[in-house]
C-alpha cells in the first residue's frame, strides 16, 4: 500500500483543498447511494474507494455495523477529516487509510461490497480500479459507483450561461489533454462494468444532491480558479480580463435565488459471478 499527498495518474483538480472536501462531505448514504442502500445487511464487509472526508463511508459503517468498513483516499487532509468524523459519530467498525488506488494491494475475495462515488472520473485508468474492485469481492459480491455525465448537466439564473461557458471549456480541455476530471464517464459505467466481469447490471439515471446548491458549486470553481482553471480558460482563448469577469458572474449567478444547478450522475451496481 503507498500513503501520498498526490498521484501521478490522477487528474483530481482539487487535491487537498479544505472546500472542496467540505462540499462533498455533505454527501449523505441516503442520497448519494441510494441505488446501494437497498441491497446491504448488517455484517457486511466494506470497501469504499477514494472516500474522501468520509461522509458517505461513515452512513455506510452504520448501516453495515459490525461489519467492517474501509476507506480508502489518496489525501492525507480528507483522511484525517475521515477519521474525526467517525470518531465523533461514535463508530469503531470503519477505518480509513491513504492510499493511492493505482498502487493498493488488497487480499482477494475479502469484500462483500465495494463502492466508487465520483473516483472514477479522477483515474486516468479507471479500468485499474475496476479490477482491483472486482478482485477485492467475494463471489456473489457487489459493486456499485456513481459517476458524472456532463452532457445531461443544465443551469438556470442570472448569468447561467457564464457556469454553462465555464463548464464546456474544461470538458473541451479534459477531451483534448485529459487534465481534468471525466465528466462524460457515466454515460461509459455499464461498459466498465461489463468489462471487469460483472455480471446482472443494475443502473439508475441522477442528479448529485450536493452541487443542486448553486453556492456549493460556485465555492468549488473558486478553490480551485487561481492555480488551475484560469489557466485552462487562457488556453482556450478567453483573455484574462474575461476570465475575471467569469469568475464574477458566476459568483453573481451562486448568489441569486433564481439560480438552479442540476449535474447528472450515473448509477451502478453489478455482481460478481
Amino acid at each position: 500500500m503507498s500513503t501520498v499527498k498526490t498521484v501521478a495518474d490522477s487528474n483530481y483538480i482539487h487535491g487537498e483543498d479544505a472546500t472542496a472536501q467540505q462540499v462533498y462531505n455533505q454527501r449523505t448514504v441516503e442520497q448519494d447511494a441510494a441505488l446501494l442502500v437497498p441491497h446491504l445487511r448488517p455484517g457486511m464487509r466494506l470497501v469504499d474507494f477514494g472516500c474522501g472526508a468520509g461522509s458517505i463511508t461513515c452512513g455506510l459503517a452504520r448501516l453495515l455495523a459490525p461489519g467492517e468498513v474501509l476507506g480508502f483516499d489518496m489525501s492525507e487532509g480528507a483522511i484525517e477529516r475521515a477519521r474525526a468524523l467517525a470518531e465523533e459519530a461514535g463508530l469503531d467498525n470503519v477505518r480509513f487509510s491513504v492510499a493511492d488506488l493505482n498502487e493498493l494491494e488488497l487480499p482477494t475475495a475479502s469484500f462483500d461490497v465495494a463502492q466508487f462515488s465520483r473516483v472514477l472520473m479522477h483515474l486516468r485508468e479507471p479500468q485499474r480500479a475496476m479490477q482491483l474492485a472486482f478482485s477485492s469481492l467475494k463471489p456473489g459480491g457487489m459493486l456499485a459507483a456513481c459517476e458524472a455525465y456532463g452532457s445531461g448537466n443544465w443551469t438556470l439564473g442570472p448569468n447561467a450561461e457564464s457556469i454553462m461557458l465555464f463548464l464546456r471549456v474544461l470538458q473541451e480541455e479534459n477531451n483534448t489533454n485529459r487534465t481534468g476530471p471525466d465528466q462524460l464517464i457515466g454515460g461509459r459505467l455499464v461498459g466498465l462494468f461489463r468489462e471487469a466481469g460483472f455480471i446482472r447490471l443494475e443502473s439508475k439515471p441522477c442528479y448529485s444532491a450536493v452541487l443542486s446548491d448553486s453556492k456549493a458549486v460556485a465555492a468549488l470553481v473558486q478553490a480551485g480558479w487561481s492555480d488551475t482553471f484560469r489557466q485552462i480558460l487562457i488556453r482556450h482563448g478567453i483573455n484574462a480580463q474575461r476570465c475575471d469577469q467569469l469568475l464574477e458572474e458566476i459568483l453573481i449567478w451562486a448568489e441569486s435565488e433564481d439560480s438552479v444547478a442540476a449535474f447528472a450522475e450515473c448509477a451502478v451496481i453489478g455482481w460478481k459471478p
